[in-house]
């Protein structure tokens, strides 16, 4: 076979492979920037949810407060010492 004719055979099977690879490259590459936009959307999503639960825990931590003072308020209190001074 002549020299000629056994390079373009190779650089047709080559650009066929290239054309290949590239196609598959680009479609991981648009299935990666998919999978990172739900992830985008996950963390926004998960970053507000932590947001409404720090509000519930005040909220909540206010309402058993208040219950907490209401309930010692009736208690009585306890005298404290006095602390003898020797002078």
């Amino acid at each position: 076979m002549d020299e000629f004719v056994k390079m373009d055979i190779f650089f047709f099977i080559a650009s066929i492979e290239l054309v290949i690879l590239g196609a598959m490259f680009g479609f991981v590459l648009w299935k990666l920037l998919r999978i990172l936009k739900h992830v985008e959307h996950i963390a926004e999503v998960a970053g507000m949810e932590a947001d409404n639960l720090r509000g519930d825990a005040a909220y909540l931590r206010g309402r058993l407060l208040g219950v907490l003072d209401a309930i010692f308020s009736f208690m009585p209190r306890r005298r404290e010492r006095k602390e003898k001074t020797d002078a």
